[in-house]
């Protein structure tokens, strides 16, 4: 059993800790079967924190005309994003982008808004982890609550088809 998955649960749930946190982990999924090998699933279940909602910022637009200078993809350290823009699998994911942003624009916000608000409500999310670099961005982001009330079932319904990412219920496929 990997290290990372053995020693937080049982301090967990022994109360010396009150919050476990991984980073590159293989997702909620894992954590909920670890604790359960572990015997020790806390009271409160298993709440995920989500990392980069806007996918380091393709479902911000940002990248929809090519890579900018100033952004993530064309720094130092991130050629992986770059490539992975560029390869025929990122194109794909950039026209399904284009067709979110369309998305928004029918609910008056932007597809930024609209991912953090769509990662809100999903089942075992705690809270989102928002990757800001300025103020106006932090405000942008922040107005996803305004856009919470809009997402009726047939809206996330239109999403997961648009996006084919639906999350699996990792609760429903455990009790099969």
């Amino acid at each position: 059993m990997d290290p990372s998955c053995r020693v937080p649960p049982v301090q967990a749930c022994g109360g010396s800790a009150v919050i476990w946190g991984c980073c590159r982990w293989s997702g909620l999924g894992s954590a909920t079967l670890c604790a359960q090998r572990m015997r020790c699933v806390c009271p409160t279940g298993v709440g995920a924190m989500t990392w980069s909602p806007l996918a380091c910022g393709l479902l911000s637009g940002k990248y929809n005309e090519g890579v900018p200078e100033s952004s993530r993809a064309a720094m130092k350290g991130y050629t992986w994003l770059k490539e992975r823009l560029c390869s025929d699998e990122g194109k794909k994911q950039l026209s399904k982008i284009k067709e979110l942003h369309l998305l928004a624009d029918r609910l008056n916000c932007t597809a930024a808004q609209l991912a953090i608000a769509w990662c809100l409500p999903s089942e075992g999310v705690s809270s989102v982890l928002l990757g800001v670099s300025n103020t106006e961005q932090l405000l942008e982001n922040l107005g996803s609550v305004r856009v919470l009330s809009q997402l009726t079932p047939p809206l996330i319904a239109e999403m997961d088809a648009l996006l084919g990412n639906k999350p699996r219920n990792v609760k429903k496929e455990a009790r099969r």
